[in-house]
């Protein structure tokens, strides 16, 4: 069974998929693109915004700027 819309896994495997790509320069912006072009752009920003609350929820509150890079860096090793 796929996973849910929304939990941002099958975006995450898709960048990974992409990343393996050698022409691929940035695999999350190109997984988004996909998206934007499936769901529209008013749903994605929907998707995106329902990502970060998840992502703030997991975080220990702490005003970290570099929490987001890392994160980012961890979510295209799929």
């Amino acid at each position: 069974m796929p996973e849910p819309i929304g939990s941002g896994r099958r975006f995450r495997r898709l960048a990974g998929k992409l990343a393996k790509d050698p022409t691929v320069r940035n695999p999350e912006a190109l997984a988004a693109t996909m998206g934007r072009r499936k769901y529209g752009a008013k749903r994605m920003a929907q998707l995106a915004a329902a990502g970060r609350r998840r992502a703030g929820e997991a975080d220990d509150g702490g005003d970290d700027p570099a929490a987001e890079s890392r994160a980012r860096g961890k979510r295209t090793k799929v």
